[in-house]
């Protein structure tokens, strides 16, 4: 298994699309069904990003976390949203948002069960239907 994934992006990302993800990052040992084992322990994924940011309908979201522990995703400056209205989907581990940014849409941090999360909110928070954590 390999080391830590660290994404540091800045300027205009756009999926397009039915289903399409903008920013998708996954650590851990992939099940056949494409996800990552939750049941493995994996490296932590952080993601640092400022600029536009727009996904698909449909399944689509602006960033998807799979895997990983102790993920981090920071939001500095930008809007980020989704046309499905899903801006972010959390891994099966702990993930905590620290946004800055204009961040547009649901949150799902729950995927499979996961353990407790968190949302750093000094930017402007303009939430979808869906605000779901892991066990707090």
């Amino acid at each position: 298994m390999g080391g830590p994934i660290n994404l540091n992006l800045n300027g205009s990302i756009t999926a397009t699309g039915q289903d399409a993800v903008a920013i998708y990052a996954q650590s851990g040992i992939q099940r056949t069904d494409g996800l990552a084992d939750g049941e493995v322990i994996s490296n932590p994924i952080q993601i640092e990003y400022s600029g536009i940011l727009t996904s698909g309908s449909g399944q689509g979201a602006a960033i998807v976390i799979d895997g990983g522990q102790n993920n981090i995703i920071t939001l500095l400056s930008g809007t980020i949203s989704a046309q499905s209205g899903m801006a972010i989907i959390g891994g099966q581990q702990t993930e905590t948002i620290n946004n800055s940014a204009t961040l547009i849409g649901s949150l799902d941090l729950n995927r499979n069960g996961g353990q407790p999360d968190q949302i750093n909110n000094t930017g402007t928070l303009l939430p979808g239907p869906i605000i779901t954590l892991g066990e707090q």
